[in-house]
């Protein structure tokens, strides 16, 4: 009987550990800043929150937009950008009135997005997103916040 009890408490305790190591899930706060929302689980449940057409240098109408998306559960934001044709640097630089910014640079005709600041409800964000041309003259822009 000593032996049955010692195995199913060994068992027990083994079970709360890898219950313990287990991945937690995404909870809201300002540690995500600048983590990337796909890799943390915060785009889990997220939602395009609002999308803009880029205003071009030539005047040109183009398809592609500069989103913002919005994390319920991290209550963080992140903007994707939905291409660049013009083939250079598609630059982003996302600001919540949390006082966190996050500024990054991607190359390529593709789409991209950027990492996260923390804006919970009632905090309001600036998103200002550029794609260039690979001589680095501008394509469009997008300059927009969003409460």
């Amino acid at each position: 009987m000593r032996r049955l009890v010692s195995y199913a408490a060994a068992t027990l305790a083994t079970i709360l550990v890898l219950v313990g190591l287990a991945a937690a899930p995404a909870q809201a706060g300002p540690q995500h800043y600048g983590t990337d929302p796909y890799a943390s689980g915060c785009a889990g449940n997220s939602f395009m929150y609002r999308s803009f057409p880029f205003s071009t240098s030539g005047g040109a109408g183009t398809t592609e937009r500069a989103e913002l998306w919005y994390s319920r559960t991290c209550q963080t934001n992140w903007i994707r950008v939905t291409g660049n044709p013009a083939g250079g640097v598609t630059s982003k630089t996302l600001s919540s009135d949390y006082g966190q910014t996050w500024e990054e640079y991607d190359s390529g005709t593709g789409w991209s997005y950027g990492m996260q600041v923390y804006a919970p409800p009632g905090v309001c964000v600036n998103m200002v997103v550029y794609i260039n041309y690979p001589d680095g003259y501008p394509f469009g822009v997008v300059i927009e916040r969003v409460c």
